[in-house]
């Protein structure tokens, strides 16, 4: 009798033991093997995120937000799960991340890096140039369009954090790219002859980016669409903006000698100004019907 309860009990400790492996190789096929404090799998996702392990970052950092919500450490593991999600190149997931943090600590002396984080998102989102598709200016700019706007409010609310100089020069490559996207609309339409519209996106470009040296040429090239439509009002007053804003520029002093040899019909404004429409992120492949 002895000797079967032996028995039994080595059985049921090899059974036990048996099934402890089995679970923890569960845990390893996951990539982890969660610690027994929030401490400790906080410093896991930490090492994980140094190392570039972003899905085993994730891993950590959910399970302390989620088994230790009164932790100290649940706060800071949302903002490096945001972290992890940006390193994976999840790009949307982090915004949401980074969003989330920003809401639920709106005081938290990292939510100006979580700011420029978001906007960062944005920006890495921008589609790139590849040698088999058409240049950047010639895709939809909705990406740069976000990303400007969350540039510009980062910048904002926050103008002396650190990040600020990086993103100054971010938002400075964006409108790039947007100025880009109008110019080439710009010169689409001035291939096929559409003179009111290569106009308005000048105008576009003006009105949007009146601090680049690119509003003054975008001026210039407005007058002269508005003096091909014989429209010669709206050209001088194309014209005396950019020689107001620009004086010293040389699209103002060509602007000046257009006006000094005579703008034909001076009397002739511009034709229904106000369904001039929206600034369109890019030309259409076809002509456009635009009236002009």
């Amino acid at each position: 009798m002895r000797q079967a309860a032996r028995a039994l009990a080595l059985l049921a400790m090899l059974s036990l033991a048996a099934g402890c492996a089995a679970f923890q190789k569960a845990f390893s096929e996951e990539g982890v093997i969660y610690k027994e404090t929030a401490a400790e799998n906080f410093e896991a996702g930490e090492k994980a995120l140094a190392d570039k392990n972003w899905e085993e970052a994730v891993k950590y950092f959910n399970h302390v937000s989620n088994k230790y919500p009164y932790s100290k450490y649940a706060l800071l593991s949302g903002l490096r799960l945001a972290d992890a999600h940006f390193g994976d190149e999840k790009y949307l997931e982090a915004i949401d991340a980074f969003q989330s943090f920003v809401k639920l600590h709106p005081k938290h002396d990292q939510v100006p890096y979580a700011t420029y984080m978001v906007a960062r998102c944005y920006y890495e989102r921008m589609p790139g140039d590849w040698f088999f598709l058409p240049p950047v200016s010639e895709k939809d700019q909705t990406g740069a369009i976000d990303a400007q706007s969350a540039l510009q409010d980062y910048l904002a609310r926050f103008p002396d954090d650190k990040n600020a100089a990086e993103a100054k020069k971010l938002l400075a490559e964006v409108r790039g790219r947007l100025i880009a996207n109008e110019r080439y609309a710009a010169n689409f339409y001035a291939r096929h002859g559409h003179w009111r519209a290569v106009a308005w996106r000048s105008l576009a470009i003006a009105d949007k980016f009146r601090d680049t040296p690119d509003a003054g040429e975008a001026l210039l090239r407005a007058g002269e669409a508005y003096e091909k439509l014989g429209e010669g009002k709206a050209a001088l007053r194309a014209y005396r903006r950019l020689i107001e804003n620009y004086p010293e520029s040389t699209p103002a002093r060509e602007a000046r000698d257009r006006i000094q040899r005579g703008i034909e019909n001076p009397e002739i404004d511009e034709v229904n100004p106000n369904l001039r429409p929206a600034s369109q992120p890019v030309a259409p492949a076809s002509e456009p019907d635009d009236n002009g």
